[in-house]
């Protein structure tokens, strides 16, 4: 079954909540909720859904104008499916969603942020099963 994807609200936070719990990011609602107030336009969150049940969130920024190239770019910063939910296919709809969302905004470019921890490891397989390259950053803000 492919999952439905649509955008997130309210009603989603507990889930939301969850799942970035599940990614190492934990949370208060009001501190989403703050999160989702202070980035407005510039923050997606989308969640795709199983029958009525939250299998997974993406969260992506975008249009992010490029100066010297021209064009914008849009970045993944967040995904993640519940443990119950993995490898069957909500990550790879999740991804596709985006991807068709940058490019019906002209976007140029799809950059994923992903943790360099262990942890991560499977996200990094996914990510470049998926085409994306892995690049290490030039350099880190504290």
């Amino acid at each position: 079954m492919r999952p439905h994807i649509r955008r997130a609200g309210r009603d989603d936070y507990p889930a939301l909540l969850s799942l970035l719990e599940e990614l190492g990011y934990p949370m208060t609602e009001e501190e989403l909720e703050e999160r989702f107030s202070n980035f407005g336009a510039h923050l997606n969150v989308c969640v795709a859904t199983l029958d009525s049940d939250i299998a997974g969130m993406i969260a992506y920024s975008n249009l992010i104008p490029r100066l010297a190239e021209g064009g914008t770019f849009v970045r993944i910063t967040a995904l993640s499916v519940t443990a119950v939910h993995r490898r069957s296919g909500v990550a790879k709809a999740l991804v596709d969603h985006v991807e068709r969302e940058a490019q019906a905004s002209g976007s140029v470019i799809i950059e994923v942020s992903s943790g360099r921890r262990a942890s991560r490891e499977a996200a990094h397989t996914f990510y470049l099963a998926m085409g994306y390259g892995h690049v290490v950053p030039i350099s880190r803000l504290s």
